[in-house]
């Protein structure tokens, strides 16, 4: 009755080392701690160098997959959070734009003499902020004359294709927030345009 219960300790605790119950019951000896401790060497100084190898380079490759486990999840995270704060200033970006209409502008274009042209122009201003365009409103009869100025300077050729209407929006903003400062035009969009 007690062989049993002896091979089944021995076998839980020294189930790792390379040693047989009949090898420690040959002596006789059925003591506990003969079972228990017998005469045999650590299992793991008994591994064969490539064996201690293989269990370092396990061990380090587990090391390795689990640190770049984490640095993935950190970049997967912060990639995360910045993608969400843009959204929040696209966000505001998009609350804080607000669009001015100025009335539309009917002008005779210089043709040198040669028969008569007429431009019709419908544009809004694009800013940023109530106050801002509040002081865009209140300065509108100075934005109106200075694009009028400018428009019956020019001739039918320099409206021509895309270039001309780039370049005619481009000397538009340069003149209005030249008259609104501290405030600034961000764009000028072309509502209506047309030549006669």
């Amino acid at each position: 009755m007690t062989y049993p219960l002896l091979a089944l300790s021995f076998f839980f605790i020294n189930r790792g080392n390379n040693c047989n119950f009949t090898d420690v019951m040959k002596n006789n000896d059925t003591s506990v701690e003969a079972i228990a401790n017998p005469a045999i060497p650590n299992a793991f100084e008994e591994l064969p160098q490539s064996n201690k190898s293989k269990l370092i380079i396990a061990a380090a490759v587990l090391l390795i997959l689990f640190i770049a486990g984490g640095i993935f999840a950190f970049m997967q995270m912060k990639h995360k959070k910045e993608a969400e704060e843009l959204a929040k200033i696209e966000a505001q970006k998009q609350d804080d734009m607000i669009f001015t209409d100025v009335d539309d502008i009917v002008v005779n274009l210089d043709t040198r003499g040669k028969g008569i042209s007429f431009l019709k122009l419908r544009v809004s201003l694009q800013v940023k902020g109530k106050a801002n365009s509040d002081n865009v409103a209140r300065l509108m009869p100075k934005i109106r004359d200075v694009m009028q100025t400018y428009l019956r300077e020019l001739r039918p050729s320099d409206l021509s294709g895309s270039y001309g209407l780039y370049k005619l929006r481009e000397e538009l903003l340069l003149r209005i927030n030249a008259i609104v400062y501290p405030t600034q035009v961000d764009d000028l969009l072309f509502k209506d345009v047309l030549i006669q």
